[in-house]
């Protein structure tokens, strides 16, 4: 075979591995292995109030949480310590994008993450002594 062929066959072969690569690098947030996400930015609004800047120490929420979707469960640790464990009710893929959600006591929750970038938005909506309340944020996701 000539040196042309070679250069020919293994550049095809390059590109076929490359391809492959990048296709198996766009799947790594669609839930088909566990995730650790990071809350970095957080609001609360209440009705009839403005909504304010919050940290996870502020709401006493997990910074870092556990998403294992196979497993059907999203954990973490609050700032006060105590550990939690939530129940992923919903879970649905739609436009590259991973949605999974649940209900924890008086709360419904919501996380969205892309499966490309492992950009995260989450939400929890519920009533206290004072009424309606919801919170939304920003984070990020690895695959540990």
């Amino acid at each position: 075979m000539q040196t042309g062929a070679w250069l020919t066959i293994a550049a095809a072969t390059a590109v076929g591995l490359l391809s492959g690569a990048s296709a198996a690098a766009a799947a790594p947030f669609d839930g088909s292995a566990p995730m650790i996400c990071a809350i970095t930015e957080l609001s609360s609004c209440g009705i009839g109030n403005d909504c304010r800047q919050e940290t996870p120490d502020s709401l006493n929420v997990p910074r870092f949480l556990r998403v294992d979707v196979k497993g059907k469960a999203l954990t973490g640790t609050r700032p006060d310590g105590q550990a939690r464990t939530t129940p992923i009710q919903f879970e649905a893929h739609e436009t590259g994008r991973t949605f999974l959600g649940g209900v924890d006591g008086p709360l419904s929750w919501h996380v969205d993450i892309d499966e490309a970038s492992g950009d995260m938005l989450i939400a929890a909506t519920g009533m206290r002594g004072d009424g309606p309340f919801t919170v939304g944020g920003f984070g990020a996701c690895t695959v540990p």
